[in-house]
């Protein structure tokens, strides 16, 4: 059948398969838009899951970041307290240090002075200073030398008890003399008991002790033995 409505050209068979693939078609479009939405929906629940599952693994790793920060923290905090109480501990090791050092600077002190003080006594009796009187006066070759030796013997008698004013007494009649003598300049003997008494020691008088003095009669005492004495000079200048 053909031409069945006027105007037209197609016959009424194309018109219903026209009609049945506008139906498929629509239906189609359908259909696929709907698998298409929920295709979508599916796609999104995933991009939305996926999203909120990366949230959390972000805020976990964030949880186990502040912690590992938290922790570091921590130990620094540990380690810095460590520094500083073996900072301290170092500190008390040098004040330690600085008192041991503080004490045996006075015991080395106290051993210079206690050497220093009991020297001159053993001066008193080395060398020819232990001479016996008549050993000395044989050496003498005059009346004002062995008047000289004499009150040195003196001087030497004083020095044993404790005597040491009346000691450097004697001792200056021995150099300059008396109104019975005229002295005798040139012994260094009498020059070094007077450096003895001047330079102190261990129940010495210590009104007498006077460096100065003391230095120059040990000089003098050198010099007069350097001669005929030279180990009596040399423990002369040594003191």
């Amino acid at each position: 059948m053909t031409d069945w409505f006027p105007g037209f050209r197609t016959s009424y068979q194309q018109t219903l398969e026209t009609h049945r693939l506008i139906k498929d078609v629509t239906k189609a479009q359908r259909e696929s838009g709907a698998e298409t939405i929920k295709a979508m929906d599916v796609n999104t629940r995933q991009l939305l899951f996926g999203m909120a599952a990366g949230a959390d693994q972000i805020s976990e790793s964030l949880k186990r970041s502040s912690g590992d920060i938290t922790q570091s923290i921590t130990k620094f905090s540990a380690s810095i307290n460590g520094i500083n109480e073996s900072i301290n501990g170092v500190n008390e090791s040098i004040n330690g240090m600085n008192s041991s050092l503080a004490a045996m600077n006075a015991s080395l002190g106290q051993i210079s002075s206690s050497f220093r003080w009991g020297f001159g006594q053993i001066l008193g009796i080395l060398g020819g200073m232990s001479d016996e009187l008549n050993t000395l006066v044989k050496i003498a070759k005059t009346p004002a030398q062995t008047a000289a030796y004499e009150q040195f013997d003196i001087a030497r008698d004083a020095f044993r008890q404790g005597l040491y004013p009346e000691c450097l007494e004697a001792l200056d009649k021995a150099i300059h003399g008396d109104h019975n003598s005229t002295g005798y300049k040139l012994e260094w003997r009498f020059y070094n008991l007077i450096g003895i008494v001047r330079l102190g020691f261990n129940g010495c008088d210590t009104d007498l002790v006077d460096l100065e003095k003391s230095e120059k009669a040990f000089l003098l005492a050198a010099r007069y033995a350097k001669a005929n004495a030279p180990s009596d000079a040399a423990r002369a200048m040594l003191a």
